[in-house]
């Protein structure tokens, strides 16, 4: 078994795909050639000529022969379908010039609508679908289409005009391609939509060619709907082909009459309390829609309008409102004491918002006032603790609510006596203003937790008294897994269970393997014995209990873990495993093994006393000490690669691992070594240095799985050394979670290269050898002459040109181009082995012809 197996498919598969794409030229040249003789469609566009300049309506003409047949021909305009030609018209001219097609009427015809189009250039071409599917598109023509182009005005307004309220839009428009719709912008937005169509006979004498004497449009911009000052008019219209034009703006000076209006209470500078009016009034030439009274820019609700001042009516007459008065009552108990911007603000009926100059105002309320009284910063606290204190509100108390670390967790009770506060402060005439609250420790976690008071006024603010630090001292959680026991192997149901403890009470127990979520255990079950033990709890039915099914998980190894959660939200966790499977699978093959030499004698005389791997048992062992790789997997990989029993690698390469035996050549490719036990030395040194190492070539973790990824591309290769090692020793979990990784050793095991040695026994039914003087021509330019029979670039030696004349020593039964698949290659099969200019090599048989 070679160490990188996994290469070979990769290069056999391209050999394969050249080797058949060869083939394939060869077998079918007669076919390509007969296709190419073939009738092919053809066809032509008579007109419109290339560089036709077209307006209006053009006819698109010319013919199509298909020896299939025509389904359907479609004429394209850039590449967009505009219609389908009507086909089979008479050309007798096209079935004189082809009558192989003995087709008479091949004509087609189509009428073109370019008003549709931009004007300028475009790619005019025709696309014909044959009966059988086949598309064929002949030669692109370019049209110049030269349509009259959009051009209007705008009659009303003039440029610079004084506008206010509404105001005609009027002018014309005309467009080759008809007009589809006339916009109106202000300032780039669009206001609306003009009416068109009007009759403009003036437009229609000016310009006959775009044959429209109903050219007008009308639209009313209303100017109360735009802020005075300056704004820019444009007309856009949009035509028929879909192109937009948009005429030279103007300028128009909006002069609506302004937005006025006043704040006449409170003044400006005024203290205040309690709740204070706020009148005035609002004048707007659209309307007012609404008026809102803002303290800080927030709104604080909306006024009442339509208030009688027929002094504001006197004072500006042009409004024509007698009503623009305001009125809204302002509760200062809702802000803080201090100063307070106050502003008025109206939206028109146009949508434009108006504010008037802002007002400071200071407002001077009693300030809410509190206190907590117990706990005191830094108390250490358990079980159940009171929270006291006392709030004063001029507004009135609401909710008093009780926080930690910023979570509510309930409203304390108020309205207890104090006659000491009211006492301290007679001015919120308040003898009430206590509050209590029984605090539940229990539910927080142990550790340091912020504890605080908020107060809701019944003015809606809330006031929060200064954070203090309470110290949570209660029990802390416990727990314990009584099943299963870790390292356990399982491949069925298997019972969760054990106990776990929790001042806050346990809210739930869940199970997780490999950190997935599968289902929450039973809790409350009786344990008497962990209640004995940790009476401080008071809980007899701590027991939890769930039933697992790990069939359902792959094989190796799976955590499972149990996860408290306690009423007070706060987790622990336990963790297990178990192996499904064969847990050698995933045992670290950096661990020395639990076996002697004479338990792998003693292995081999029970299940093959005649295996000739049980000579060596001791060195797997001196290799497990000396590189740091298992004894017990160096065994199983030897016995699964050497079948027990004596192959030729094994019989004469002393090769135990099948190390560089390549499908297509295991045999002649296997490295030789001059003992089983070099072998085992070098197979150790090279699998602790590239597989087990995390910086190794080919490292996918330090198991059996993790090697697979890159050592074979039989998938099952890992499960057969498992399997081996669980017959060998059976997996002892304690054994092996106590152990850590050997270390790395320094020494660099020997190579001995491929060759047998001249001299030594080799099987002769493998290696074939010819006699002297047998020789060979290269019959392909650039044949491969490499050092094995396979393909690697690491194999390559030199090309060999065409007509080299080569001596051929023979070649070796092993070795085929393709283990098991002789049919994709119908030439010679074998590789030769051959002598060039001195130099021993490989060359494939397909590329050389034998001269005796």
């Amino acid at each position: 078994m070679d160490i990188i197996k996994i290469r070979v498919t990769k290069y056999l598969l391209i050999a394969s795909f050249f080797t058949l794409f060869t083939l394939f030229i060869l077998f079918n040249s007669n076919m390509v050639i007969a296709n190419a003789e073939s009738i092919l469609p053809k066809g032509y566009i008579d007109t419109p000529a290339n560089g036709s300049i077209v307006t209006g309506e053009i006819p698109v003409n010319g013919w199509f022969l298909d020896a299939n047949g025509v389904s359907k021909l479609e004429i394209l305009v850039d590449g967009k379908s505009m219609g389908e030609a009507q086909y089979s018209v008479s050309r007798p001219d096209v079935f004189k010039a082809f009558p192989e097609y003995q087709n008479a009427n091949s004509g087609y015809q189509f009428t073109l609508n370019v008003k549709n189009l931009t004007n300028g250039n475009h790619k005019l071409t025709v696309r014909e679908t044959g009966l059988n599917g086949a598309v064929n598109e002949l030669d692109s023509t370019v049209i110049n289409v030269q349509n009259l182009q959009a051009k209007g005005y705008m009659d009303t307004p003039a440029n610079g005009s004084v506008l206010k309220g509404e105001i005609h839009v009027n002018g014309w428009f005309l467009d080759g391609s008809g007009v589809s719709k006339i916009e109106i912008l202000v300032d780039g937005k669009k206001v609306g939509e003009a009416q068109y169509g009007n009759y403009r006979y003036d437009v229609g004498k000016a310009f006959p060619e775009y044959k429209n004497a109903n050219a007008g449009y009308q639209f009313t911009l209303n100017a109360r709907s735009l802020a005075n000052g300056q704004h820019r008019l444009t007309v856009r219209e949009i035509g028929n082909n879909g192109n937009t034009t948009e005429l030279e703006s103007l300028l128009v000076n909006v002069q609506n009459e302004p937005v006025r209006g006043s704040i006449d209470t409170p003044s400006n500078g005024s203290v205040v309390k309690g709740e204070i009016p706020v009148n005035g009034w609002f004048l707007d030439a659209n309307g007012v829609s609404k008026v809102e009274v803002m303290v800080d820019g927030k709104s604080m609700g909306e006024a009442q309008y339509g208030i009688s001042r027929p002094d504001v009516f006197k004072a500006y007459p042009d409004y024509k409102n007698e009503n623009a008065g305001y009125q809204f009552t302002l509760n200062t108990g809702s802000l803080t004491n201090g100063q307070h911007r106050l502003t008025v603000r109206e939206i028109g009926n146009n949508g434009i918002t108006n504010e008037l100059e802002s007002q400071l105002i200071t407002v001077q309320n009693e300030p809410v006032r509190g206190s907590i009284d117990t706990p005191s910063n830094g108390a250490a606290v358990k079980g159940e603790i009171p929270v006291n204190g006392w709030f004063l509100d001029i507004s009135g108390v609401s909710k008093i609510e009780i926080l930690v670390d910023g979570n509510i967790m309930g409203e304390a009770q108020y309205g207890i006596s104090r006659p000491d506060v009211f006492k301290a402060y007679p001015q919120y005439k308040n003898s009430n203003a206590g509050y209590q609250f029984s605090l539940n420790t229990k539910s927080l976690t142990n550790g340091q937790h912020s504890l605080t008071v908020r107060e809701t006024g019944k003015n809606g603010m809330t006031k929060e008294l200064d954070r203090l630090t309470v110290d949570v001292q209660n029990i802390p959680t416990v727990g314990y897994i009584d099943s299963p026991l870790s390292g356990i192997q399982s491949n069925g149901e298997i019972t969760v269970s054990g106990w776990y403890l929790d001042v806050s009470g346990v809210s739930k127990i869940e199970v997780f393997v490999d950190g997935m979520y599968v289902g929450q255990a039973q809790y409350g079950l009786s344990r008497p014995d962990v209640q004995q033990v940790f009476p401080e709890f008071g809980n007899g039915n701590s027991g939890y209990r769930f039933t697992l099914n790990t069939a359902q998980y792959s094989q190796g190894e799976h955590t499972v873990t149990v996860k408290e959660t306690g009423n007070n939200g706060s987790t622990s966790s336990l963790t297990t495993s178990f192996f499904n499977g064969n847990p050698y699978l995933y045992v670290d093959l950096r661990k020395p093994s639990n076996i002697t030499a004479n338990d792998i004698i003693n292995f081999f005389n029970v299940k093959r006393p005649d295996s000739p791997l049980k000579n060596y048992a001791q060195s797997f062992i001196d290799a497990q000490s000396k590189y740091g790789v298992n004894a017990q997997y160096l065994v199983a990989h030897a016995i699964w690669e050497t079948g027990w029993d004596g192959s030729n690698l094994r019989n004469f390469k002393f090769n135990l691992y099948g190390y560089g035996a390549y499908d297509p050549c295991p045999f002649t490719c296997g490295y030789y070594f001059p003992t089983g036990g070099d072998s085992i030395n070098f197979v150790s040194y090279t699998v602790r240095k590239d597989y087990l190492t995390e910086s190794g070539a080919y490292y996918n973790g330090a198991n059996l799985v993790g090697m697979n990824v890159r050592y074979a591309t039989d998938q099952n290769w890992k499960n057969g050394i498992a399997n081996l090692m669980q017959s060998i020793k059976p997996f002892d979990a304690g054994y092996y979670n106590q152990r850590g990784p050997l270390p790395v050793s320094p020494v660099i095991a020997p190579s001995f290269g491929r060759n047998i040695p001249a001299g030594q026994p080799y099987p002769t039914d493998v290696i074939i050898n010819y006699p002297a003087g047998k020789t060979a021509t290269v019959t392909t330019n650039g044949l491969s002459f490499r050092s094995i029979p396979y393909t690697l670039q690491s194999t390559f030696i030199s090309s060999l040109s065409f007509g080299t004349n080569i001596e051929v020593l023979g070649y070796n039964t092993d070795v085929r181009y393709v283990p098991g698949d002789i049919s994709k290659y119908p030439y010679d099969q074998r590789w030769y082995r051959v002598k060039v200019n001195g130099q021993e090599g490989w060359v494939y048989g397909g590329g050389i012809t034998f001269n005796n």
